[in-house]
């Protein structure tokens, strides 16, 4: 009797875990991005996602616009915590990000578009013409001075 006593305790038990386990399963809403942005001069990508359930996230990265599939996680943190993405691959003028939760529910994809940074590289030859242009009066000095 004792043992038919101990299957019935351990099977509502079972039926008990199974079934609250389920709910909290069916009540998880998904995360969403609440901010996000590239930095161009850090070639940084940044990402701050919202969970409603309070759940640790993660963000998946696609750079190569195959959205629908990832092509780098991040770790695990609490929401709301910023993640960044660091090496934006180069040639990279797309990507698109979406947010997971630990219990696996997912955002939509957001699709971005990257903006490289416009500074130009320094050249000291650019430079000084760049300053004899501006600057036509010194010619017959620097002629003078050269001996040309």
């Amino acid at each position: 009797m004792k043992n038919k006593i101990v299957g019935i305790l351990v099977f509502t038990l079972v039926i008990t875990t199974t079934t609250t386990l389920s709910l909290a399963t069916i009540d998880n809403n998904p995360p969403e991005i609440e901010e996000q942005h590239y930095d161009a001069t850090s070639n940084t990508l940044w990402c701050t996602p919202v969970d409603e359930d309070n759940d640790q996230c993660r963000i998946g990265i696609d750079w190569d616009s195959d959205t629908g599939n990832v092509d780098k996680w991040t770790f695990f943190r609490d929401c709301g915590e910023e993640h960044s993405m660091y090496s934006v691959p180069g040639g990279c003028h797309q990507y698109s990000v979406m947010v997971e939760d630990e219990h696996g529910a997912q955002s939509e994809w957001v699709i971005e578009m990257v903006e490289k940074s416009k500074t130009k590289q320094f050249n000291f030859q650019s430079l000084f013409i760049q300053f004899l242009e501006n600057h036509p009066q010194l010619f017959p000095l620097l002629r003078n001075i050269l001996g040309l």
